[in-house]
């Protein structure tokens, strides 16, 4: 029905998506899945039109339809959702279903315009059909709200009443699960199978929520850096190497004697003692508007320690951390050497509790120099400034190299030891780093890390966010697992490589699945 052939997408020297291939048949549900920065919502972008592919071509029904533009592509039946909800929040409910189906209208603006019989005629049955959706996925009884008074997991459900008032094929859900709670992610679960049974409808989903894709996908194709690593059966894909590595950044180690974790471990992890904590949460809740993000999230700090948080895409990592660094409203409590912590971000700061934010966020007009001036605001003389930098240059002699370089001009990984080395400029006591290794290459990796244990050896303490679980668990004293907004282990990180939770964690696998990852290598 829906087939991608070869598709690539370029953006200048940027390849998001290259060679892509897939054929979704008849009556299906397919997963497309991958870490971040993929290119998975690329390629939805270029099977609705958004994108024109930049080579390859994409058949639907046996006809190419690269190229053509949304609405067209809509007419011919395929239909999507979107990662960020798009409703019309000046529209209630019924309107924003009514408003898919403008091209379905049998009459022209001078019909409308003289309220010719056949304009009330065709109103009806539009108004027949959105209401016969809208009864589908459960929202009916809500026809006259307005959405933004919904909670968010029906918002979701009326976005794809909404695509189906296109009639379409072949939808395509852009992370349907995301922000929902687990009763809201089974009753999705529930609706997308009678979509598929009662509709005829071939379904397409990009998810991070794993045990969902798994369950329900017929098939699933695994997308890393543009390329396609590993596609088949959600088993088959489960017990496939490349993708452990893609999401793990290792090769699973399937050798566990009665499937029980081993004990043995050359980090000794204290009980833990209240005179030693050093950040401490606890109970900690976030909400994004409706979106419950983090539930009842407690962890801690010792003085000196790595702790790492690791856990798949959307699991609330990024949130935890923009939440201790005070980003972000939240209830619960925040302790700092006992103390509460101070709500707004400029305070944290001036404590010694340092954000080293997702994606660099380097000043790109600003020289290497300049940058790490601008980390330095906190230091309150000049001796104390340059004692910094000779710190940082110290730590990171690229940097000294290329001190008077722009800083966009640098590489993705010398950008990371420059967004690192800003943060060291105002002598932190708990350096919270987000997603360190995104986007760098295997060499790039190990030398961050190993500059990581670097700065830690000086007496910081360090809170890591990563999703390059084999490396974070690695180098850190402690590791918390985050699933779906909760934590749902904590132990060491050389004892944790090998628990069934980490998989399950991040690609669904169930403790009795492990067989089959030895029977694939």
């Amino acid at each position: 029905m829906l087939e991608a052939i070869n598709i690539s997408k370029r953006f200048g020297g940027l390849v998001a998506v290259d060679r892509f291939t897939m054929q979704v048949p008849d009556n299906s549900i397919v997963g497309i899945i991958g870490p971040n920065g993929a290119g998975k919502t690329t390629i939805f972008n270029m099977l609705t039109g958004v994108y024109r592919p930049s080579e390859g071509e994409i058949r639907f029904n046996g006809r190419v339809i690269s190229g053509f533009p949304p609405h067209q592509i809509t007419r011919l039946g395929i239909a999507r959702t979107f990662q960020n909800i798009r409703l019309f929040q000046g529209m209630n409910v019924l309107n924003n279903v009514r408003v898919a189906c403008g091209f379905r209208q049998q009459y022209s603006f001078f019909d409308a315009l003289v309220h010719l019989p056949k304009v009330w005629a065709s109103e009806r049955q539009i108004v027949a059909d959105a209401e016969k959706y809208l009864d589908f996925v459960g929202l009916l009884p809500y026809k006259l709200k307005n959405p933004d008074s919904l909670p968010y997991g029906l918002q979701r459900k009326l976005e794809i009443a909404r695509a189906l008032m296109t009639n379409p094929s072949v939808l395509l859900l852009d992370e349907p699960a995301a922000g929902l709670n687990p009763s809201e992610v089974v009753e999705l679960m529930n609706l997308i199978h009678k979509l598929r049974k009662m509709m005829n409808l071939s379904i397409v989903l990009i998810e991070h929520h794993m045990e969902m894709v798994m369950s329900i996908c017929n098939y699933v194709w695994v997308i890393n850096f543009g390329k396609t690593i590993a596609y088949g059966t959600p088993s088959e894909v489960q017990c496939n190497p490349e993708v452990l590595r893609a999401y793990m950044g290792e090769e699973c180690n399937t050798e566990m004697e009665d499937k029980k974790i081993s004990t043995k471990s050359s980090v000794y992890l204290p009980e833990k003692n209240p005179s030693m904590t050093f950040l401490e949460a606890k109970s900690l809740n976030v909400s994004y508007g409706k979106i419950h993000v983090l539930r009842d999230v407690s962890i801690h700090l010792d003085k000196n320690e790595i702790v790492s948080i690791i856990g798949a895409n959307g699991a609330g990592k990024s949130t935890l951390i923009n939440t201790l660094s005070g980003a972000l409203p939240y209830r619960g409590t925040i302790l700092f050497n006992g103390k509460s912590l101070p709500r707004r971000a400029s305070k944290v700061a001036a404590l010694g509790i340092i954000q080293v934010p997702e994606g660099r966020r380097v000043f790109p007009g600003l020289t290497v120099e300049e940058n790490l001036i601008m980390g330095g605001f906190l230091t309150h003389n000049e001796r104390e400034l340059k004692a910094s930098l000779n710190r940082v240059y110290g730590l990171f002699p690229r940097l000294h190299e290329r001190r008077y370089q722009l800083a966009g001009t640098l590489s993705g990984g010398e950008q990371q030891m420059l967004a690192i080395g800003r943060a060291l400029m105002s002598n932190p006591k708990v350096l919270l780093l987000d997603e360190p290794s995104l986007g760098l290459a295997p060499i790039m990796i190990n030398e961050i890390f190993e500059l990581i244990l670097t700065v830690r050896s000086e007496g910081t303490t360090i809170l890591l966010v990563e999703q390059n679980a084999h490396e974070a668990m690695r180098i850190s004293d402690r590791t918390y697992v985050m699933q779906t907004g909760e934590i749902i282990a904590e132990g060491r990180g050389i004892d944790l490589l090998n628990d069934p939770v980490i998989r399950q964690a991040y690609l669904g696998i169930k403790e009795n699945d492990f067989a089959c990852i030895g029977e694939n290598k």
